[in-house]
This record gives C-alpha cells, structure tokens and sequence, in this order.
C-alpha cells in the first residue's frame, strides 16, 4: 500500500503478494496478488485503490491486515502519514524515511489520493470530538471573564471616587451615566451580540434536532448522504458572540489601549473558529481536536497580552514575525497534505521536502487547486509578517485581528469559489444572508473608523475627538458599530451554516472535497 505521491508518480517498486503462505479469500484477493507501479498516476492509483476500501460501510478483515502487516511494515514514506514511526537514514536515495507500524490507520493512506471525496474523509468522524469544542469553552470564557470584571469595576469605582478624567477614555459629549458607570450607553450598545448569539445558538439546536429526527427515520442518510453534520463548533462560535458582547461591554467600562484586549479576544476565538468549521465542512476526519485548537489559540492571545507591552520593540515584532512565518509554513503543509504530516522534530525536515518536491522538483504540483490557494495563502501571511517588522503598529491587537479577518475572508472565499467550479449552487436563503453580511459589514466599518476616541493619544487630545449621540440623543458613532456589527457577525454565522445545505442528499462519494 502506497503513502506518498512519490511512488504515484511512477517510481519502480513492485508489491508481489503471490508467495504469501495462503490466499487471501476476500473480494479484493486478486488485486493483492501484484500491484506494480507504471508511468500512468492514474492507472497505478486504480490498481493500488482496490486494497482499500471503496465506502465507509465496507470493512478490511482482520486477516488480510496481518497478513500484510509485515509486508506493509517495509514501505519507506516520506512525510510520515502515519503518526507511528522510526526514523531511518537520511542519506539513502528515498531521503528522510518514516515507516508504517499500524496498517489499521488506512483512513490517513487514503488522504493522499489526488480526487478525494468526504467519503474518504468521514470514516472515523466521530462527534464527541466536536462537541468537546463547546463544553471546553465553557469553563475557559469563565475563568477568562471573571477576572476582567473584577479589574474593570475596581477601575470605574476609583475613576468614580477621584473624578480622574485622564485613566478612560470616553466620548464625554455623548456620556450616558448609570450609577458608578460614567457611559453606560456604550455597555448597553452590547446587548445585540448577546441577544444575537442566543438566537444563532437556538438555531443551530433547532437545526440539529430536525435532522436527527430525520436520521432516525432513515439512518443510511446520516452514513452516506451529505456533509457529517457536526454542530459542536457551532455552539463554540453561539457561545463566543455572546462572550463577545460581555467582554466588550467590559472593555468599555473604562476603555484604555491596556484592556483592549478584553474587547479583541473572542474575536480571535470567532475568527479561528470559523475557519476550522469551514475546514471541517468536508475534512471531518482531518480537523484538529479541540485541545490542539484553543492550546494555539491561547497561544494568540498571549502573544497579544505580551505585543501591548512590547509593540515599540523591533526584537518583538522579528520574533513573532519567526513564529508567524513557522506557524504559517505548518498549517499549509498540513492542509496540503491532509494532516499526514506528523508533528515531531522530523516535522522541518518534511516542510522542506514539501517545498522542495512540489516547487522545484516537480513539473507540475500533485493538487494543483490547493496548491495555487496555499500559494496565495503564503503571500499574504509572509506579507504581513514582513510589514509588521518594517512599520511596527502601535496597535497590536487590532494588527493581530486583521491578520485573523484577512485569513477567514481568503479561505470561505476559495471554498466559495470552490463550490462554484464544482457544480455547487447553494440555496438562495445562503446567497440572501451572503449579501446582508456584505452589506452590514461595510456600514458597521464605516462607523468602526469615524472614531470619537483615541487611546493611543494622552487623554487630553483624545477628547478633542469627541463627537455628540447620533441617535436618540443616546447611541455614538461607536454605539452604532457595535449595533451593526452585531448583525454582520451573525448573518456571516447564518451564511456558514447554510451553506452546504443543498447537499444534505447527495452520497457523500460524489462531494469533492478542497
């Protein structure tokens, strides 16, 4: 059984199974007996393809896997698909070479076919992986949470009691007091992502619950029709809006560029959130575990917490432009190659042949459609790495949220685009709540920027950009922002999770994955 693109392309490896001690009585026996490789990819993946299973329902039996066992134990791969593995010499003709130990994980050979389907990538789809996603973001928002409230009412209670006009800083023309809280209305002007995070969270639970009385009813629609329906991260981006709207409200209790990022975190966990999702939409099995997921995410917002303190320091920005650049190198190697890339000191070794086959050694990329996406997908990370480094914002946080907003827009617009190559029209409620996303997201930006404070000013500058209420004498320019952005967020939520709707019928073997 074949690892890597390598031996598809046509290398001179020959499988002879005939002196094997009994014949194998299965369906596939005579595909097993040889399997040689030829010039032509596509006969000699046909050939190979048949000792692996041809739908999710179909199993391999225990005997042909130990009988092939010791055979398959002696096949040399490249970029260690199988996560078992013993480092061999580096200097031999097949380069550095990680073995098979476990021929039970076919699941992750079959990711390096070049047409793949959700079939291929729905075997072990398990939904306890992803419901992990929304149980571990409970507790996680809490300890996050209470702490910031703590920080922020002790802070509005001495700026209460010492009248200090220079610690927040606020739009004092249009400053609605409520008790201790000197602007109430841009705390109330939060309501919207809470209440709308609760409605997003009621359809997603209607949503699954129609469907799993479907299911019940017609099992097999559930095994072999449409995507795997997975709602676990839903519920995470739900949960996430509302902490957004509590954490915001909590930020502008007394707004400074030090708990900025009390505002920015959950827009970082919504950012990567979606972009897992649209990921996991047709990579179910490929989709990393909630733990690896917030574990790098935390990682974000540390270096968020340490870039506020730092943003002035070029030593800062050169290394979180190394980690930038590391970090993007992995995921797209990763998603170049279906997560069979294992992560482990070899892993710089395998990025490197990644490169190398596919940029200098090869004449033509084995996946062009990612390779082309990936390409783009460098070229703008590498860009904002390279731009942070030479101008060095003083505004790291919302530098960091860009580079988020920058990656999600550039991969739901390829996955889009896509659908479209494919012959993949969605429902016109998707394309409706498509457009209101755009429409809203241009006039929540254009109040986003008319902005009426500045803490990056001192204080006394910064109220000489204050503006009076807009509307009803009561909600600012950036009222109005949080108000429409609102909107924008969940109608971007209700796009995603329609979007593949119209393939709920479809057999999972006829829906291209990318």
């Amino acid at each position: 059984i074949l690892e890597t693109e390598k031996f598809i392309r046509g290398f001179n490896i020959d499988f002879d199974y005939s002196t094997m001690d009994e014949e194998v009585e299965t369906g596939v026996s005579s595909s097993i007996v040889r399997c040689e490789s030829t010039n032509s990819e596509a006969s000699f993946y046909n050939e190979c393809n048949t000792l692996l299973r041809s739908s999710p329902d179909e199993e391999v039996p225990e005997r042909v896997i130990e009988q092939h066992k010791p055979r398959a134990n002696s096949l040399s791969n490249d970029y260690g698909a199988i996560r078992k593995h013993r480092r061999q010499n580096t200097h031999d003709s097949i380069g550095s070479a990680d073995y098979c130990d476990d021929i039970n994980d076919v699941a992750e050979i079959r990711r390096t076919k070049v047409e793949l389907t959700v079939a291929d990538l729905s075997y072990h789809s398990n939904n306890y992986k992803y419901r992990l996603y929304q149980w571990n973001l409970i507790p996680i928002a809490i300890f996050y949470a209470l702490p910031v409230i703590q920080l922020v009412a002790g802070i509005q209670l001495l700026v209460h009691y010492t009248g200090n006009q220079n610690i927040c800083y606020y739009n004092y023309l249009c400053s609605r007091p409520l008790g201790v809280l000197q602007q109430f209305n841009n705390i109330f002007s939060n309501i919207g992502y809470v209440l709308l995070g609760i409605l997003f969270l009621l359809i997603v639970k209607h949503r699954d619950s129609r469907y799993q009385a479907v299911i019940a009813e017609k099992p097999i629609l559930g095994k072999r029709h449409g995507l795997p329906q997975h709602n676990g991260i839903y519920y995470s981006v739900g949960f996430s809006l509302v902490m957004e709207g509590i954490l915001s409200a909590s930020y502008h209790v007394c707004p400074t560029g030090y708990n900025f990022q009390f505002d920015s975190t959950f827009m970082y966990l919504m950012a990567g959130l979606l972009m897992l999702k649209i990921y996991q939409l047709r990579h179910p099995d490929v989709n990393p575990h909630a733990y690896t997921a917030y574990i790098f995410l935390s990682l974000t917002v540390l270096i968020e917490v340490v870039g506020v303190y730092t943003v002035q320091s070029r030593y800062f920005w050169i290394l979180f432009a190394m980690f930038y650049v590391v970090a993007t190198l992995y995921f797209t190697s990763h998603m170049y190659y279906m997560g069979v890339i294992s992560v482990d000191c070899g892993i710089f070794t395998r990025i490197s042949l990644f490169f190398r086959n596919e940029l200098f050694n090869s004449p033509r990329p084995l996946y062009m459609d990612r390779f082309v996406f990936l390409v783009l997908v460098l070229t703008l990370n590498f860009s904002a790495a390279i731009l942070g480094v030479i101008f060095m914002p003083s505004d790291f946080p919302s530098f960091l949220l860009a580079v988020f907003l920058i990656n999600l827009l550039a991969y739901f617009a390829y996955y889009v685009l896509m659908k479209f190559i494919h012959g993949e029209f969605p429902y016109p409620i998707t394309i409706f709540c498509g457009l209101l996303t755009m429409v809203t997201w241009i006039c929540a930006l254009y109040f986003y920027f008319s902005t009426v404070t500045n803490w990056q000013l001192p204080a006394a500058k910064s109220r000489q950009k204050n503006r009076y209420c807009l509307i009803l004498d009561f909600y600012d320019n950036h009222d109005i922002w949080h108000i429409i952005s609102s909107m924008a967020l969940f109608f971007g939520f209700v796009t995603v999770l329609t979007l593949d709707d119209h393939l709920l019928n479809r057999p999972r073997n006829e829906i291209k994955v990318f």
